[in-house]
C-alpha cells in the first residue's frame, strides 16, 4: 500500500488562491488538527456546499441551461490562520484556523484588510506562519453557519475514507 500524502494547507491554498482571485466560486476550509490527509470528517459540509451549488444552478422555469453561479446571492468568509506545528509531507507547515467570520455578499468582508496571503511558492520558507486568507465564496446562509462552526473547532478527528 502506498502510503497517502500529507497536502498540507499551502499547496490548496496556492490552488485556490489563484482561481478565486479570477472569480470562481470556490470555499476553503481548513481542518484544525489534522495533516490534511483525510476528508471523511468533511463530508457533511461538502455535501451541504453541492446541495446549496445544486440550487443556485437549477434551470429557470422552462429553461433547460443551468443558471450560473451568482456570487451575490451567496456569502463571504474570511479566514485568519497560524501555523498548526504540523508539517505536511513536503516539510511545508500547516495552518491552522485562528478565527474565522462570515457575511452576506452584499455587506462586503468582515474585517477586510487588503494583506492576505498571496503565496508565490510551497516552501516552508515562503509560507507565513499567521496571517489572513484570501475570502471564500460561501453560497447560502446555512452552509456559511456550518462552515463557521466547523472553521471554529480547535481540532477535527483524522477520519480516513478507509
Amino acid at each position: 500500500m502506498v502510503p497517502t500524502p500529507f497536502n498540507g494547507t499551502a499547496r490548496p491554498y496556492l490552488y485556490f488562491q489563484k482561481y478565486r482571485k479570477e472569480g470562481a466560486p470556490l470555499t476553503f476550509v481548513i481542518q484544525n488538527g489534522t495533516p490534511h490527509c483525510c476528508v471523511n470528517n468533511m463530508m457533511p459540509l461538502i455535501l451541504l456546499w453541492l446541495d446549496a451549488v445544486i440550487r443556485q444552478r437549477q434551470p429557470a422555469p422552462g429553461q433547460g441551461l443551468l443558471r450560473a453561479i451568482d456570487p451575490k446571492r451567496g456569502w463571504i468568509g474570511n479566514l485568519e490562520v497560524e501555523d498548526s506545528g504540523i508539517k505536511d509531507t513536503w516539510r511545508t507547515k500547516v495552518w491552522n484556523a485562528s478565527s474565522a467570520a462570515a457575511v452576506p455578499f452584499r455587506q462586503g468582508l468582515a474585517g477586510e484588510s487588503g494583506h492576505e496571503i498571496l503565496l508565490s511558492s510551497v516552501t516552508d520558507g515562503s509560507v507565513p506562519s499567521a496571517g489572513a486568507l484570501a475570502s471564500s465564496w460561501l453560497p447560502s446562509r446555512e452552509f456559511a453557519e456550518a462552515w463557521l462552526a466547523f472553521e471554529a473547532a480547535k481540532e477535527h478527528p483524522i477520519t480516513p475514507l478507509e
